[in-house]
């Protein structure tokens, strides 16, 4: 059962990182605006004549992008890992049922009603395609990391 909560934890939590790439990309663009007119050349201290300078802050902002961006991969790394079991699942039925369940965000009665079976056989459903993915991601490298820590460190901001 802690399988089943784990891997429902976990697909829930994709909008969530997808949101928080939004919110980096935004965290990036600030930056880079805030770096003043002349963009990345003010940015990392060389001046319009090309002279290379030591300007206040270059090396704590040049440290928080690179912050963002190992932020970022991690991110990337586990929709990656999601995305490649549900290529596995493509085409079953077990596919069908999460997301229209956590993709769609239908209740149990419309899930069960779309796939023109009972409310019970589909929680049966669903619950065998939590298993199934909870095992397919488990086999995958870096996937058992991912249901065992979930995406709460991948999505703190910083």
């Amino acid at each position: 059962m802690e399988q089943i909560k784990r891997a429902e934890r976990l697909l829930r939590q994709v909008r969530e990182l997808q949101k928080a790439l939004k919110r980096l990309d935004a965290q990036v663009l600030a930056v880079a605006l805030s770096a003043g007119p002349s963009g990345s050349w003010r940015l990392f201290g060389i001046s319009a004549k090309g002279i290379s300078h030591c300007k206040s802050g270059v090396y704590e902002t040049a440290q928080y992008i690179t912050s963002i961006i190992e932020q970022k991969k991690r991110i990337l790394r586990a929709l990656f890992l999601i995305e490649q079991c549900f290529v596995q699942m493509r085409g079953t039925i077990c596919a069908r049922v999460i997301f229209l369940r956590l993709g769609l965000g239908l209740t149990t009665r419309e899930c069960a009603i779309m796939l023109k079976i009972s409310r019970r056989q589909y929680q049966r459903r669903y619950i065998k395609a939590l298993k199934s993915f909870y095992e397919m991601l488990a086999q995958i490298e870096g996937g058992e990391k991912l249901l065992l820590e979930g995406t709460n460190q991948l999505i703190k901001p910083i």
